[in-house]
């Protein structure tokens, strides 16, 4: 805006003695330090959330998903005008998300790569090839299976043995090894290879 001060003398308005401006300056949107990769989770919620951009005006937000326009629903929310939540997460969540940032002045783009990752979850186990209890005949070979799935694999296979609920964990009998398929092999098994054994797989992420 502009104003000017007069002053009157004599009934007559002289030239203005001062004059005061406000100068605003529009500015063109820009985001800074926004990430450029996230992982997500399947079935958690995810937020992409690349920070305000600056630019005067405030831009406003289009967002994007692999080149086709983001359906704003129960699922996917813009929260905030600028950050994206997504609950619960699915496989076909992963790829590029692109935020348009757009001002009178013009308008500003940027891109994140979303990458899903799946917990890992047992497909198999002891107990559920024969129920939480494994009874067996002395001298017999037992087997425990222990199959994984998830994304990335499973990298990390250990097996533990507790023998009484009230010991920590100790060291499996000395017969007893890993298969190629990880499960756990115990030969001629005796009385004291007695105890509660546990399956225990990472990932990278979990």
């Amino acid at each position: 805006y502009v104003r000017k001060t007069y002053v009157v003398k004599n009934g007559k308005r002289t030239e203005p003695k001062n004059a005061e401006f406000t100068l605003t300056v529009a500015s063109r949107p820009a985001f800074k330090n926004a990430p450029i990769y996230q992982v997500g989770k399947i079935g958690d919620e995810t937020e992409i959330d690349l920070k305000t951009p600056s630019g005067h005006p405030v831009p406003t937000i289009v967002w994007t998903f692999n080149g086709e326009g983001v359906q704003l629903g129960d699922r996917i929310k813009l929260v905030d005008g600028r950050k994206l939540r997504i609950d619960p997460t699915q496989k076909d969540d992963q790829g590029i998300w692109q935020a348009t940032a757009t001002n009178k002045t013009g308008s500003s783009q940027h891109a994140i790569f979303l990458k899903i990752e799946e917990k890992l979850e047992f497909t198999e186990s002891p107990s559920s090839v024969r129920g939480p209890d494994f009874y067996i005949p002395q001298f017999e070979t037992v087997k425990f299976p222990c199959k994984v799935r998830g994304t990335p694999g499973p990298q990390i296979y250990q097996w533990y043995r507790q023998k009484h609920l009230d010991e920590p964990f100790n060291g499996l009998p000395a017969r007893a090894y890993m298969d190629e398929d990880k499960s756990l092999v115990i030969p001629i098994a005796q009385t004291w290879d007695n105890g509660t054994y546990f399956c225990n797989v990472t990932n990278e992420y979990f």
